[in-house]
């Protein structure tokens, strides 16, 4: 077999640490997807084992994941040459001895997130950052214009399963361990932004779902400018509420800093009157409600140090700063 065995995502997680076993895995997959598996390097980061070289990027996905594989895929099809700001083309896709392997075009820059430590020689100040998150709530709010109708059948269903997170949302948090003081206020706070009801807003968009720092690769140019060349990773995408989508951008993207999320809103076009309390009550609601939903992490950032309820909370970090 050229590809190792994983059945979990514990094993995922052992093969990503064997770099070596992690590259001859790319390297094997990358051959089967007609590229020059000589010139494929294995990358740091990523939630998969991802590589590629000058020009392509290879992304392994396990069996048991093969549904965000087949997601990723078909949005990046989807996607190609819709958008303001770049997102991959797909190269090739193939199944091979039960991964799912995708090929796609690497796109210039490096994710934002390597660029935020004010340590380094070239990091944005505080005049790009906000050029940065305006492009980037262009970029989403092009990316919600589209009519989503040929994806609606992707899985998760939003309805449905947005349900199911509502259901389950105290339990999730109470799992993660999280102080029964902040426990005991999920299900008021959840009530009264309407959450029951949070799948039915608007016609359903197509959903990054993970916009972040991380996916958001940005560049210099002359003149100490920089720029958005590209939004990456749509593994987790769902066709649903565009509000959901915001959760992310409030948390990783203006990470708590109102000034930015201003910016993002700016670029996306929520008009200053409507950023009040009860979009930011919203917006917490959703990302209690995220697939990814982890309120003990959201009280260790910066901008939550201090806050005493679920409504200061989303204060902290989704109310943007005044026009």
């Amino acid at each position: 077999m050229m590809l190792p065995v994983v059945e979990d995502e514990a094993a995922i997680i052992a093969l990503k640490k064997d770099r070596e076993r992690s590259l001859a895995a790319l390297r094997a997959a990358a051959g089967v997807l007609g590229l020059d598996p000589e010139t494929i390097e294995l990358f740091p980061d990523g939630s998969q084992v991802v590589g590629g070289n000058a020009e392509r990027v290879v992304k392994l996905f396990p069996a048991f994941d093969a549904e965000h594989a087949r997601t990723e895929s078909r949005v990046l099809a989807f996607l190609a040459g819709r958008l303001p700001i770049a997102t991959p083309a797909l190269h090739a896709f193939e199944t091979i001895e039960g991964w799912s392997a995708i090929a796609m075009d690497r796109l210039p820059g490096v994710p934002w997130r390597q660029r935020t430590d004010p340590a380094r020689s070239a990091s944005p100040d505080a005049a790009a950052a906000r050029t940065l998150c305006r492009e980037a709530g262009e970029w989403l709010a092009a990316l919600h214009a589209l009519d989503a109708t040929p994806l609606a059948d992707l899985e998760p269903s939003f309805t449905p399963w947005i349900a199911k997170q509502r259901a389950e949302a105290v339990a999730r948090q109470r799992s993660l361990e999280l102080d029964p003081v902040w426990l005991e206020q999920i299900e008021p706070f959840l009530a009264a932004t309407d959450a029951d009801r949070v799948a039915h807003e608007g016609t359903p968009v197509l959903l990054h779902t993970e916009l972040m720092r991380d996916h958001i690769l940005v560049e210099e140019s002359a003149g100490d400018d920089w720029r958005v060349t590209g939004v990456i990773d749509f593994e987790p995408a769902m066709v649903g509420a565009a509000g959901y989508d915001l959760a992310s951008v409030g948390l990783f993207v203006s990470e708590g800093d109102a000034v930015l999320l201003a910016a993002f809103l700016d670029g996306y076009g929520i008009p200053a009157r409507a950023r009040g309390a009860r979009l930011a009550r919203r917006t917490l609601a959703y990302a209690l409600l995220h697939r990814y939903s982890h309120l003990p992490w959201y009280l260790t950032l910066p901008a939550a140090e201090g806050a005493k309820s679920l409504d200061e909370l989303a204060d902290r970090l989704f109310l943007a700063a005044s026009a």
